[in-house]
């Protein structure tokens, strides 16, 4: 995966990203979210980016004209979350490193899960 910086760089994923942006009401949600339920505390450790990702892809997800397909999907909302917390004052583009490392690989590590499909071919258990 693209690393943030990366992805800031990329004319293409931008471009999407920018279109998602556009959407005022699903901006103003997000930040809303982001400030109230993650950056309480004034920190995203840990415990917050699952809640992160969880915040955007549903209210994402509830914006029936936004498409993504699944090949730039982890790119896109990774770029869309670094976006999102410049809105919310708590990262600087202008930064050589917008994210701490700790944290870009705890949002491509979630990412990736998000993107992960189970297959299942058939059910089998064995109790004692």
């Amino acid at each position: 995966m693209l690393s943030a910086k990366d992805l800031l760089e990329n004319e293409t994923l931008n471009n999407v990203v920018d279109k998602i942006l556009i959407n005022k009401q699903f901006v103003d949600e997000c930040v809303d979210k982001i400030k109230n339920d993650i950056l309480k505390d004034n920190k995203i450790d840990s415990n917050d980016i699952p809640a992160l990702i969880y915040i955007v892809t549903l209210l994402l997800n509830n914006k029936p004209e936004i498409k993504i397909n699944q090949e730039t999907m982890t790119e896109v909302l990774k770029l869309l979350i670094v976006k999102l917390l410049v809105k919310v004052d708590y990262i600087k583009l202008q930064n050589e490193i917008p994210l701490i490392p700790e944290q870009e690989k705890l949002i491509d590590m979630s990412l990736q899960l998000l993107g992960t499909t189970l297959i299942v071919i058939k059910k089998w258990c064995k109790c004692l």
